[in-house]
């Protein structure tokens, strides 16, 4: 796992978290508390949320987005040496058609690379910012009046259901905002389509000039 604040702060808070989730499962909390909307919300108690996001790793995102973009100019590399060849003969017109279609479809394919390799770059940032986020919050839990209730077993009927609203908020800000990000993207990271050239088929050619 990334050794990020997240992954230094959820050894300190996991003993926590699952008292959290124990006493809002048996206790549970007043009906009208709005922990149970963030539950059923977010899907998941405040410990399973948490692990969620341990597991989400920005680091491997970032090295296939470098990865991507060093594909993406090895193609546009290649590319340039043959885009400029020039048809000659009895089948030039139609051979030129087809290439001309194939650039313009390459060219498509190596935006479309360039975008994923993008799109990757702000899902990590999403990922980092979220696991921050979240240990920021855990470690204020650590540090409250309800924490310490619950580690004494103190009298507090609402505690872990104040705890577990506070995490679960904070997740489902998180979430909301990986959905946003999914939603920005959706219209640029679809399949490029291939278009036939309209021009006139192939002939048959005894002799074809390239220069």
């Amino acid at each position: 796992m990334t050794g990020d604040l997240l992954a230094r702060v959820w050894p300190h808070a996991e003993d926590l978290l699952h008292r959290i989730d124990a006493q809002v499962r048996i206790d549970g909390a007043p009906a009208d508390h709005p922990v149970w909307d963030l539950v059923r919300r977010v899907g998941a108690l405040p410990s399973a949320a948490i692990e969620h996001f341990l597991w989400l790793e920005p680091a491997p995102l970032r090295r296939a987005r470098e990865q991507m973009l060093d594909e993406a100019e090895s193609a546009q590399a290649a590319m340039s040496q043959v885009r400029g060849v020039a048809w000659e003969g009895a089948g030039a017109n139609a051979f030129r058609d087809r290439w001309a279609g194939l650039v313009q479809f390459a060219d498509a394919v190596d935006q479309r690379f360039i975008a994923t390799a993008e799109f990757l770059a702000d899902v990590a940032q999403w990922m980092q910012h979220s696991r921050d986020e979240l240990a920021v919050e855990m470690a204020a839990c650590l540090g409250s009046r309800e924490a310490m209730a619950i580690k004494v077993d103190l009298d507090h009927r609402t505690a872990a259901a104040d705890l577990a609203e506070r995490i679960l908020a904070a997740a489902a800000s998180c979430l909301d905002q990986g959905w946003d990000l999914r939603a920005q993207w959706a219209d640029r990271l679809g399949d490029v389509p291939w278009r036939k050239p309209s021009g006139p088929g192939v002939v048959s050619v005894t002799h074809l000039e390239v220069r």
